[in-house]
């Protein structure tokens, strides 16, 4: 995978602080195409265009050499227009934004997807006590529409996420990384769940109508420096997908993932790394698969 980006900012007495960040990459083995990763304008509280949700915490997530990173990461891209602001001498930061919405539903016979004009709200409040570390609380709503073709109606069912994470250093060379997530129809917008269409799931009960689905996932990881050339981390993870009576035996239940890794730097600009990753995938009906990946990279940031 090869990463690029233009990074533009400034001050002016007039309109104060501004920056211009866009970044696009090639990745993958088989689709080798350029891809737009993020696009933003930031003006001093403001941020509008294609960037990190505010429901995302990309700094609490363990390094690793698997490019897809853990079980339900949340960490993901949105068109968005965002307000945050930080108070400075408490180390408080808040953020509020709207965020272009995407969904996945089951449809059949039954049930008819309809078009979604009502954007993602997303909010976090994080308090952070020295730099890089910190603890924050997120969350998203989503408006998920659907027809009922059995009934001739509309519904509009509401999703939510609550997100807890935090990232510290309890000793110098040791730092920590924590996520938990909770919610209904929040997880379609990340992680193991992008596998299928479970942000509404069929009503067994009421043909024509979906349900939401609830669901949770963690994962925990620590890395530690033996030297500022030499570090290891290890990560673990775990989501679950709670829907009771689903439609497809094979459907997701839950998953878990685990990596254990090693870098080093021959120069602040040139590291190479190694990894071991396990995961399993179980359904709903009890069939299950164990996966074992080795990885490796080499990279050169200029």
């Amino acid at each position: 995978g090869t990463s690029l980006f233009f990074f533009f900012f400034g001050r002016n007495t007039k309109v104060g602080s501004y920056q211009l960040y866009i970044q696009a990459k090639f990745n993958g083995y088989e689709g080798r195409d350029f891809k737009l990763s993020k696009a933003y304008a930031t003006l001093n509280d403001w941020t509008v265009g294609y960037a990190t949700s505010t429901f995302s915490d990309g700094s609490a997530i363990a390094p690793t050499v698997d490019a897809n990173g853990s079980t339900m990461s949340m960490d993901f891209s949105a068109l968005l227009v965002r307000w945050m602001h930080t108070f400075k001498k408490s180390g408080i930061t808040v953020a509020a934004s709207v965020e272009t919405p995407q969904q996945a539903i089951q449809t059949d016979e039954n049930v008819a997807s309809r078009s979604n004009t009502f954007p993602n709200l997303a909010a976090m409040v994080q308090y952070e006590w020295a730099s890089e570390q910190h603890v924050r609380l997120s969350a998203i709503t989503r408006v998920l529409p659907y027809r009922d073709l059995v009934n001739g109606t509309n519904h509009s069912p509401m999703g939510f996420g609550l997100q807890l994470s935090a990232v510290g250093n309890p000793v110098a060379p040791l730092t920590l990384y924590a996520i938990g997530n909770i919610g209904r129809s929040y997880s379609n917008v990340g992680g193991d769940f992008l596998m299928g269409q479970y942000d509404l799931v069929e009503n067994l009960d009421a043909p024509g109508r979906l349900r939401t689905v609830p669901s949770w996932s963690y994962f925990l990881g620590a890395s530690y420096h033996f030297s500022h050339k030499l570090m290891a981390s290890v990560t673990f993870g775990q989501a679950r997908n709670m829907t009771s009576a689903p439609r497809e035996a094979d459907g997701y239940k839950y998953g878990l993932y685990g990596a254990a890794n090693v870098f080093y730097y021959f120069t602040p600009r040139i590291s190479v790394g190694a990894e071991a990753n396990f995961g399993r995938r179980q359904n709903f009906d009890g069939n299950h698969a164990w996966a074992r990946r080795i990885g490796a990279m080499c990279q050169f940031s200029f």
